[in-house]
């Protein structure tokens, strides 16, 4: 993240949520540290502010930043990290080799000038709503009594 607000300079802002930078790390001017967030109106107001939602994670699982931010019409770019890659919307996502920081900014500008699509925000609700999500779960537990002999 700080080499990433180096290159971009004060062209380009950064809004530092959670614990990712110990406090006491003096940060570049671009960078606006945040914290950590607990309250989700306001996670979903940053999440909406934003252009676009940076993932630096080496790994993660079902990414639920990835689903947060392309749920509130912000499309996201990052590091293939396993999880976010895999859930994300393709055509509101992109993902780059992990510490490849070059491209990683070329993403960044990318995204962050294209203008937002409403119908993100639509595939996101569709694709992680809890109809969604309940109606996954429902098939991977019928598929895991299945195999296990149960019925459905």
């Amino acid at each position: 993240v700080l080499e990433l607000a180096q290159r971009l300079g004060g062209e380009y802002r950064i809004l530092l949520v959670g614990n990712g930078i110990p406090e006491q790390k003096e940060l570049p001017s671009n960078i606006v540290r945040i914290g950590p967030v607990s309250d989700p109106c306001l996670l979903a107001a940053l999440y909406t502010l934003c252009d676009v939602t940076v993932l630096t994670s080496k790994k993660e699982t079902f990414s639920t930043i990835c689903a947060e931010s392309l749920s509130c019409n912000t499309p996201v770019v990052g590091f293939y990290a396993g999880g976010p890659e895999q859930i994300s919307l393709p055509d509101y996502s992109a993902f780059c080799e992990h510490g490849n920081i070059s491209v990683l900014e070329n993403l960044v500008r990318e995204w962050a000038d294209c203008p937002k699509n409403d119908d993100c925000r639509e595939q996101a609700i569709c694709a992680y709503g809890m109809k969604q999500m309940v109606n996954n779960y429902l098939s991977v537990y019928r598929e895991v009594l299945a195999m296990v002999g149960g019925k459905s």
